[in-house]
Parts: C-alpha cells; sequence; structure tokens
C-alpha cells in the first residue's frame, strides 16, 4: 500500500493546477472582428415574369414584373461602408436593404427570392463566410380590401418567412454564431421581420446582425497528441518520483 508520505510527495511533484493549466492552451475566442467588405448577391426568383439581375454602384439588384410605365419591381442590398468593427454580441448593420415599389402587370410579381451576403474579413485575415437567406415577397395587387397593410393603396411587404436567421462558421478552433437581428433603423433596436414598404416608390432599410462565440473547439488531432503526451510524461515523471521514493 503506498504511504501518506508518499502520496503527498506526488501531489506536490504533479500539482493539480499543473492538469488545469493546460486547457489555458487552447485558443480564446476573439473580442472584436472587423469586416473588410459585405456583398450580396441575390439568386432563387420565385414566381416572377422578366427577372432580371443587375449591379448599380454598389448595390446588388434583382427586378421583376411586367413594366406598366413606371419601371419594374425588384430588391436591393448594398453592404455596409467598411472597413466595419464591431465586438461580440454587439448590433451591426449588415447593409442597406431596398424595394422597387413599382405597379406591375398583373400577375408578375414574384414572391420570394434569395440574398447570398459575402463577409470578407480582414481581422482574422483571410476568413470568407457567405451564408444565403430568404425573403418572402408580398407584392399587393391594388385596389385590395382589406389592405395588408397602407390605405388606400396597400403597401407590400418584404420578410423573413421563417425564424430570424442563425449561420455558424469557425475561426481557428472556435465556432461562431451570426444571427439575423432583422429590419431596423438603428443598432440598438427595435428590429423587425418584416419591412413594410410604401406603395409606388422606393424605400430603403438597413438589416442588422450580431456575432457571438462559443467555447473553442480543440482540433481531434491536437487533443491527442496532447493527451498522449501528458499521459507519457506523466508516468515518466511518476516512475522517476517513485524510484526516488524507494531508493530513500
Amino acid at each position: 500500500m503506498e504511504s501518506p508520505k508518499n502520496k503527498r510527495n506526488l501531489r506536490r511533484f504533479f500539482p493539480l493546477s499543473t492538469l488545469l493549466g493546460l486547457f489555458v492552451l487552447l485558443p480564446a475566442p476573439a473580442n472584436a472582428l472587423t469586416i473588410s467588405t459585405i456583398n450580396g448577391t441575390w439568386s432563387s426568383v420565385v414566381d416572377g415574369l422578366n427577372v432580371t439581375f443587375q449591379t448599380v454602384g454598389d448595390e446588388n439588384q434583382v427586378r421583376w414584373g411586367i413594366d406598366t410605365g413606371a419601371g419594374q419591381s425588384g430588391l436591393g442590398f448594398a453592404g455596409n461602408t467598411t472597413p466595419l468593427s464591431f465586438g461580440l454580441d454587439e448590433a451591426f448593420a449588415i447593409g442597406t436593404f431596398r424595394h422597387f415599389n413599382k405597379p406591375i402587370g398583373s400577375g408578375s410579381a414574384a414572391t420570394a427570392a434569395d440574398l447570398t451576403i459575402g463577409f470578407n474579413f480582414s481581422d482574422p485575415s483571410g476568413l470568407v463566410f457567405s451564408p444565403s437567406f430568404t425573403f418572402a415577397i408580398n407584392e399587393t395587387p391594388n385596389p385590395t380590401d382589406p389592405c395588408p397593410a397602407g390605405d388606400p393603396l396597400c403597401d407590400d411587404i418584404i420578410s423573413f418567412p421563417s425564424s430570424l436567421p442563425v449561420e455558424s462558421f469557425i475561426i481557428g478552433s472556435t465556432t461562431y454564431t451570426l444571427q439575423i437581428l432583422g429590419f431596423g433603423t438603428d443598432p440598438s433596436g427595435p428590429f423587425a421581420q418584416e419591412f413594410v414598404s410604401a406603395e409606388n416608390s422606393i424605400n430603403s432599410i438597413q438589416i442588422f446582425g450580431q456575432i457571438s462565440a462559443g467555447s473553442p473547439v480543440p482540433e481531434p488531432a491536437s487533443l491527442l497528441l496532447l493527451s498522449s503526451g501528458m499521459i507519457g510524461l506523466g508516468l515518466l515523471l511518476w516512475r522517476k518520483k517513485q524510484g526516488e521514493l524507494e531508493g530513500k
């Protein structure tokens, strides 16, 4: 049986704090991120006639509908001014969302479209993250009774069709989560899941989001190497110390 004296010597030689210190080796989440560019690309338009895609300045657009003299309806997105730096769990404006609410021919409106937003990070350098989001489009015909919004002309409604999107990505060994907060005008809120767009006009609003960090996720190979090395080192030190104790 091992004597209490030997146990005390072993604890002193290889203390618990040394084992706990191993976890400090795992990288901690970054406290702030910097995005160098934000851009958008439209795709997967549902319904809609005469669908076209175009870029005007820094805005990517999708347009649709039978032009009755005022132009086509459509959606536009322009990424926020960059570089953009913000802290974790801090609301930030991703970009400007626009709806071109034009009177178009009956039956030619789109009912949904996807927007892929490309985030290019400069801190950490070289990271590219490009999630896609679906927008439901309710271009109400006029006249409509009752109007879902607006009177006497019915406003159109653009919305996230289900719960607000959540997307994850990995930087180093840490998993980050992008949460879309919704439409709004200020980072302090409030945020909405739908955007009411006035009839016969071009209307804009900001899309806001925030990024949160989870616990570091060590790579399996690194964990295996670390565990094997520490087990081997622990056995070597234990045998050496045991030999020293037995020799006394």
